[in-house]
């Protein structure tokens, strides 16, 4: 059986190849905790020196780490027609964790590296799906330092999470799509 970090290691690997083809950057596994307030997963970025940004996965209470955020790994956009609608904070699968914990430090990768706009509360406002989610994380996270940063990559690993639990990720160009979606491209597609 394959451990969680090899599992985490893996997805964020195969996205990595898909965003940055040419250019992935190293995953480096980590067998001391994270610093105190620190993720146990991240996108260590040098502003200075790109060449310097890398993954890194603190493999030890990883499993603790995961099943602590279980609560927030929950389906909260939830289409009219999923047979879920209705029901509150439907758990993730392992594998939708592990998507949506990859695509989140990914996409901050994206951020930085391309400097795109950032999809925020007022763009999930817009949507019915996404509305509220967006209305939940707008509280946390505005006048948090590098809280647009944080709000956007949430809402990619949570939003790709359901587009894989409804069978929207089928191909490699799907999930290079979700990883690099402005505002107005996700604006288009929940029309």
């Amino acid at each position: 059986m394959k451990s969680l970090a090899s599992k985490l290691r893996e997805t964020l690997e195969y996205l990595e190849l898909i965003a940055f083809p040419s250019n992935p950057l190293p995953i480096v596994l980590r067998e001391e905790p994270p610093f105190y307030g620190d993720p146990q997963f991240l996108f260590a970025h040098c502003p200075t020196d790109f060449s310097q940004d890398e993954y890194r996965i603190h493999i030890g209470n990883l499993d603790s780490y995961i099943k602590a955020g279980a609560p927030y790994h929950a389906h909260v956009m939830l289409e009219v027609n999923d047979p879920d609608f209705g029901t509150r904070g439907v758990p993730f699968t392992e594998q939708e964790t592990f998507l949506a914990m990859a695509l989140h430090e990914v996409r901050h990768r994206v951020q930085y590296h391309n400097r795109i706009d950032l999809i925020d509360h007022t763009h999930t406002e817009q949507t019915g799906r996404c509305h509220l989610w967006g209305k939940m994380q707008k509280k946390h996270y505005q006048n948090m330092l590098g809280g647009a940063h944080e709000f956007d990559a949430l809402f990619i690993g949570h939003y790709g999470a359901y587009e894989l639990r409804r069978d929207r990720l089928k191909t490699e160009g799907d999930v290079r799509k979700l990883l690099f979606i402005t505002p107005s491209e996700f604006l288009n597609r929940e029309k």
